[in-house]
This record gives C-alpha cells, structure tokens and sequence, in this order.
C-alpha cells in the first residue's frame, strides 16, 4: 500500500485518526481505512513529520490517536457475514466532483470514491477482490482484499438521491432518444 497517497488524500478532507489494533496501526479519514503493515507506530506528531505536514496545516487539521479501533467495522482478513461484489466495469460515473466506481451489491448499486482506491496502486489488479459488509450501524461498506488480506475498507458515497436519480433517468433517456434518431436516419438512408 503506498501510505503516502492515503495520507496526501486524507490532508485534503482535513482529518487523519490513527487507530491502535492488536498487530499493526490503521488510518482514516472517516471515509476509508487502511492498515499500516510493517511500520513503527506513529502518534500525532510523528505522523506528522513523516508525511510532511507541517505545523500550519497540522493546527487546522483533525489529527487523533485511538488506543483501539472503530468498533462499528471489522477489520478481520475475513469474517462469514462478507459477500464478494462485482465491479461495474461498463462505465464510471464523475458525479460532484468525484469519479465513483459502481460495485453490484446484494441491495442494488453502491459507489465508492475511486480517489480512495489510489493508495493501493501498487497491487496487482488482478489480486484485488472486493466484499460486501455491513457495520454495525447496517451502512454497508466495501472490504478491500489483496488476496486473502483485507487492504482497505472503504464507505460507500451517497449520491443515491431524488435528484440523483432523477438525473440518470433524465440522461438515459436522452441517451435512448439519440439511439433512436440514429437509427431513424440508418434506415431512412436505405
């Protein structure tokens, strides 16, 4: 995992919480979490100073330690409630300013930010497998797995709105609109 990316992204949403497990450290911003395999621990400060953050940036920051982690999530390599999901590879989708990757889940489409996918550039992709799970709030969220070892777990967007909705079906029916016009002229030109 390139901890870098991870921290660059999490800079840019203003909050990194540093979160104590049993073997290694993991980070978020709320929004992903990543494991901090083979590193030394780090507290606020050191966090810090390894990643460049300076003292003006760090001061208007949300930075934190928990001696534990969150507990509304598991962060098990694999637990038996986890369903494997499918990418939706037609197509991605920029919405609000963010691409969002479309992942075939048991209740229907969820997106994820692709920004958040970045740190684990440096996996395979063909290693990468994606699960379904559910915290204990019910929000599902996506488990990110390089092999068997979870890599990442990361919280869908909500964009699923009215509006939203009311914006793909305004888009696909234009699209369908223009399919039909241009079917029209191929068999009028016969």
């Amino acid at each position: 995992m390139k901890v870098k990316k991870a921290i660059d992204l999490f800079k840019k949403h203003g909050s990194i919480h540093i979160h104590d497990g049993p073997d290694f450290q993991w980070i978020t911003d709320g929004s992903a979490i990543y494991p901090l395999f083979e590193l030394p621990d780090f507290t606020e400060e050191t966090i810090c100073i390894a990643y460049d953050i300076d003292f003006k940036k760090s001061a208007k920051m949300n930075i934190k330690r928990y001696p534990d982690l969150p507990e509304s999530i598991n962060l098990e390599d694999s637990i038996k409630e986890e369903k494997e999901v499918e990418e939706y590879t037609k197509f991605s989708l920029i919405y609000g300013g963010r691409c969002l990757k479309a992942f075939v889940a048991e209740n229907g489409i969820v997106f994820i930010d692709s920004a958040y996918l970045a740190p684990l550039s440096d996996i395979s992709y063909e290693n990468i497998r994606y699960f379904e799970r559910t915290s204990t709030q019910g929000t599902t969220y996506i488990a990110v797995k390089n092999g068997l070892e979870l890599v990442a777990a990361i919280f869908p967007v909500k964009v699923i709105e009215d509006t939203f909705v009311a914006e793909i079906n305004t888009f696909a029916q234009l699209c369908e609109t223009t399919f039909d016009i241009q079917n029209h002229k191929k068999g009028g030109a016969k």
